[in-house]
């Protein structure tokens, strides 16, 4: 099995890695509020997914020539630049809450005030982790084109 199917291959193992990690028993488990443990939670799921499409798009262009020549064309440096750029914004942002805005919390035992990020940093960290997507998916289109 050459090195590019073996990163192709980890790739997927971990993309559907971190779709299992949604799930928990009352089913899926995605929050975009400002506590810390939600925060934490899609900082990692998103760097992981982001690091999984890297490997996919080197798996590609190592599967298809052998080498990682296609990324030192123009539009592959662009792209790759790109996605490190928005992946580095992505993982190293830290999102702000409005603390004017904070909903009734639910009831329970240790029931806490919802924390709600701003409209701003919603657009920022989505946008940063969209465009490394995008940048990635770019890329592994170049390989394959």
């Amino acid at each position: 099995m050459e090195i590019g199917a073996i990163l192709v291959f980890s790739s997927v193992i971990l993309a559907l890695l971190v779709l299992g990690s949604l799930r928990n028993h009352s089913g899926v488990n995605f929050e975009l509020d400002a506590s810390r443990g939600a925060i934490r939670g899609n900082r990692i799921r998103g760097t992981l997914v982001i690091i999984s499409l890297a490997a996919l798009s080197a798996g590609l262009h190592l599967e298809k020539g052998g080498s990682l020549q296609a990324l030192t064309s123009i539009p592959g440096l662009v792209f790759l630049l790109a996605q490190m750029i928005s992946g580095a914004t992505f993982v190293l942002y830290r999102p702000k809450f409005d603390a004017s805005v904070l909903e009734p919390s639910p009831r329970g035992r240790f029931a806490q005030p919802v924390r709600r990020l701003t409209r701003r940093s919603r657009r920022i960290w989505l946008g940063s982790f969209l465009s490394s997507v995008a940048a990635s998916i770019a890329t592994s289109l170049l390989a394959v084109l």
